[in-house]
C-alpha cells in the first residue's frame, strides 16, 4: 500500500471516530454537573440559574426542579433533617423507601404541603437530593431518568 493510501485512510478514519463522539454526545442530551456527578438532563428541560440556596435549577418554562449533592452516603441524615424542618414548621411529612425497575430511593410526602417533594438517593459515594415545590406529575418518572443516568 502506497504512503498516500494510508494516510487518506488514516484521516477518514478520524474524521469518522470524531463524527461519532460529536454524534454520540448530542444524542445523550444536555448535561448538569451537580457537585462532582454529570446527569443527563431530561428531554424538554434545561439547566436553569441556581436557586437561592445555590442548589442546581433545571426547569421546562413552566416547573423547576432542583438538585443538591452531600458529600457522604448518610442518607437517613438528610432525611432526618428533612423531618426535622417539617416538624419545626407544624407540618406532618412521611418518607418512603421506594424501589422502581431497580432504581433505589426515598420520597417525601408532605400533608401540609403536597406540593413539596423531595427525594434522596445515593449514587457512588454521594448522597443527591432532588426537589421541587409545585406541582409536576412527571416528577417521579425524572427522578428515576436521573438516577439512571
Amino acid at each position: 500500500m502506497k504512503k498516500s493510501s494510508i494516510l487518506i485512510i488514516l484521516i477518514i478514519l478520524v474524521i469518522c471516530v470524531v463524527g461519532f463522539l460529536c454524534f454520540g454526545n448530542s444524542l445523550r442530551g444536555e448535561v448538569v454537573k451537580v457537585g462532582g456527578t454529570d446527569f443527563i438532563v431530561p428531554e424538554g428541560y434545561h439547566q436553569d440559574a441556581p436557586n437561592k440556596l445555590g442548589d442546581v435549577t433545571i426547569s421546562n418554562g413552566t416547573h423547576k426542579i432542583f438538585l443538591e449533592e452531600h458529600n457522604d452516603t448518610d442518607v437517613d441524615k438528610y432525611i432526618k433533617n428533612y423531618e426535622s424542618f417539617c416538624k419545626k414548621h407544624n407540618q406532618t411529612v412521611k418518607v418512603s423507601k421506594l424501589n422502581v425497575d431497580g432504581v433505589e430511593f426515598y420520597k417525601s410526602f408532605n400533608e401540609d404541603n403536597p406540593q413539596t417533594v423531595y427525594y434522596w438517593f445515593i449514587k457512588g459515594d454521594k448522597t443527591y437530593d432532588i426537589y421541587k415545590w409545585h406541582e409536576n406529575k412527571e416528577m417521579d418518572h425524572l427522578v428515576i431518568d436521573f438516577i439512571k443516568s
